[in-house]
């Protein structure tokens, strides 16, 4: 069980990278999951996107959003792996960048999918917290929350 302290340690630690294998252009990059603010940022581009739709213009679609807040260049290790202080974003949130994250063109999907995956979005893993969330009415406040019953 995580400590506060512990948690604390992880959060200090910031969002951990990957490299990815993009099989459309044949080589690797590296994805920078992202961090609680980007997480907000483009849950709320989503629900702008819903309520007005030519608002996509501006924010890119889902796809294009989160793949140029995830794309990060930066060194590696001795053992292939991402130096965190190293990293920095390739694009930025200028119309320009976003032009071209969208030529991307089928490498855009499959970046995509790992920025998903590595963020935990997937489908199966929206279908993993349903199944382990549990909503129970508690009797004694007459509300019910995700932790009520345990």
């Amino acid at each position: 069980m995580l400590t506060r302290d512990s948690i604390r340690q992880k959060a200090a630690a910031g969002p951990r990278a990957h490299v990815v294998f993009i099989r459309s252009w044949n080589d690797n990059v590296i994805l920078r999951e992202l961090d609680g603010l980007q997480m907000l940022e483009w849950d709320t581009a989503a629900n702008e996107r819903l309520k007005e739709p030519g608002r996509a213009i501006d924010l890119g679609s889902g796809a294009e959003h989160m793949v140029r807040m995830s794309l990060c260049e930066g060194q590696l290790d001795a053992d292939g792996n991402p130096i965190p202080d190293s990293l920095k974003r390739m694009y930025g949130d200028t119309r320009a960048d976003l032009q071209e994250v969208r030529n991307f063109g089928s490498a855009l999907n499959h970046l995509y999918q790992h920025c998903l995956r590595i963020n935990g979005l997937t489908r199966d893993d929206a279908e993993e917290v349903r199944k382990n969330s549990t909503t129970v009415l508690k009797s004694d406040t007459g509300s019910t929350s995700p932790t009520d019953g345990e």
